[in-house]
């Protein structure tokens, strides 16, 4: 075990970038509800660490990468709630994909081609979409008005969709535990229900 980083901040939400030598995370300064999220990024040949794009007028946070394109989903916070955004490596460019609909936590799947996400659009909860990295063509995967359904990550063929759900969702007390949604078919199995709280599932 090696300890990477020394900054003063918290760091969490750890994800790797698709050439393997750099690690993502969200950076958070503050304290309650002045708590300020950035993502940034750590090159583990050089140590240094940088933002992962220019400075955001928002919050950015929960970062994640397309494998196939130059592209880094993430949450945003702006004066509309939470978004789910793009940045371009590129073009350098921010764009938002669901603004206005309290969205968060995008996933791409294995092959860059979809976005998996949480929307509460439909029933004020929470529930597992899918749309395009362009924003284009929106679907509600799970469909469980009575719970919030939280946390998506791809299976490595793309056919399946791993995520947590509860009933309630105060601070992810209470409890939560792992289903699978077909992404073909949209037909829900329970995976596991444990004692305690089924949370941050991540498939390899």
């Amino acid at each position: 075990m090696k300890q990477l980083t020394f900054c003063k901040d918290d760091e969490k939400d750890p994800v790797w970038l698709p050439d393997g030598n750099k690690v993502a995370f969200t950076a958070v300064k503050g304290k309650s509800l002045r708590e300020k999220y950035t993502v940034m990024i750590l090159d583990l040949e050089t140590m240094n660490i940088e933002r992962a794009m220019p400075p955001f007028s928002g919050l950015s946070l929960l970062p994640n990468f397309s494998p196939s394109e130059p592209l880094m989903g993430f949450t945003a916070r702006g004066t509309n709630g939470w978004d789910v955004a793009i940045y371009h490596f590129q073009k350098k460019e921010v764009k938002l994909l669901t603004e206005g609909e309290e969205a968060c936590r995008p996933h791409f799947s294995r092959d860059g081609k979809k976005i998996a996400y949480v929307s509460s659009q439909a029933d004020g909860k929470g529930d597992i979409w899918l749309m395009n990295p362009d924003g284009s063509e929106k679907t509600r995967l799970t469909q469980r008005n009575e719970t919030y359904d939280y946390f998506p990550s791809w299976s490595s063929d793309n056919k399946f969709i791993v995520f947590s759900s509860s009933p309630r969702n105060h601070k992810l007390r209470g409890n939560w535990a792992l289903y699978l949604v077909k992404v073909d078919g949209k037909r829900v199995t329970l995976l596991l229900d444990t004692p305690g709280r089924d949370l941050f599932p991540d498939w390899h």
